[in-house]
């Protein structure tokens, strides 16, 4: 079977959030892209437990170049499911006005489906369990303005972990076969008890594949260039339990990406993502978040929709 060099890594990419490994300018591995929004530092101290289950789907139908022009192969359908699971401990351990804790997230693919319009020559994939996402983390206490506003903030140190199965022979792999650091500072503000706004931003740096794609051809490396993204959102209650609002996110790469150690231009991916969401608190322990995004100025990645359904349990 010959496998169109290029082509094939456009749904390596548009998996990003938890799959996989790339090449030809769709290079960046597992990032949170719209899945973290409203109240992403909570106004309160946390508990000495936190269990956050995510639903995601991710719809594409256009994969594009480094000018943001559509691939040219057939079609450009493809479809994804994506489970993860999130534990996070508080520790008894504080630091100044801080609490040490523990953060630690396993995808999973549940369910995938791809049309090239070449009878899957291009595109070939498999379910299972993607990179175990984990780090420490300093949640700072609420701070409390003269009118009532609450400021609350955290950092995070995430490590991302090649724990998921990886087969260079596939254009969809659960795991990205390279370890990667993904470090973020989060915030919410409360200007008034109805109002809030939020922002989490990364940085994100990954280390050699050893085992690159086989359409990279006879390298023996490849590395992602360096990226920064964010999540950020605004909502407004218009219920004491309900809230509503926008979210968005956005990546943009920063350096070149490598082969064998050197750089290649005319890779670095991009997007901007918007849509509406909400956020329903039934109890002080449980959260539910629905999440939908609509992404544009895209380069060098695939553009489509995604939705994420997120619900939080606070134990203790």
């Amino acid at each position: 079977m010959t496998i169109r060099k290029g082509a094939r890594f456009a749904v390596r990419a548009m998996l990003a959030l938890t799959l996989t490994s790339a090449a030809y300018a769709y290079d960046q591995p597992q990032v949170n892209l719209g899945a973290t929004s409203f109240a992403d530092s909570p106004p309160f101290r946390v508990p000495p437990f936190i269990f956050q289950q995510y639903f995601q789907y991710y719809s594409a139908e256009t994969f594009t170049d480094n000018e943001g022009n559509r691939q040219p192969f057939p079609k450009q359908d493809a479809n994804v499911a994506v489970l993860m699971s999130q534990l996070t401990w508080m520790t008894p351990l504080r630091l100044a006005n801080a609490t040490f804790g523990l953060n630690a997230v396993m995808p999973a693919i549940v369910g995938s489906s791809t049309d090239d319009g070449l009878g899957r020559a291009v595109i070939n994939s498999r379910n299972g369990f993607g990179d175990l996402t984990f780090g420490p983390l300093l949640q700072f206490d609420p701070i409390v303005g003269p009118g009532g506003s609450v400021f609350s903030h955290r950092f995070e140190f995430d490590i991302i972990a090649p724990t998921g199965g990886y087969n260079r022979g596939y254009a969809i792999n659960p795991g990205a076969n390279v370890w990667a650091i993904d470090p973020y500072w989060a915030m919410a503000w409360w200007p008034t008890q109805r109002l809030e706004f939020s922002l989490r931003l990364h940085y994100l740096w990954s280390g050699k594949n050893t085992a690159p794609p086989m359409d990279v051809g006879p390298a023996n490396s490849w590395q992602a260039g360096q990226a920064i993204h964010a999540n950020f959102a605004a909502d407004f209650a218009v219920l004491p339990t309900l809230s509503i609002g926008i979210n968005g996110y956005w990546l943009r790469q920063i350096t070149d990406s490598k082969i064998d150690g050197s750089d290649v231009s005319g890779r670095r991916e991009q997007v901007w993502a918007l849509g509406p969401g909400l956020m329903w608190r039934p109890t002080r322990a449980d959260s539910v978040f629905l999440n939908a995004y609509d992404e544009f100025a895209v380069r060098n990645r695939p553009s489509g929709v995604r939705l994420f359904l997120r619900y939080v349990r606070l134990f203790g």
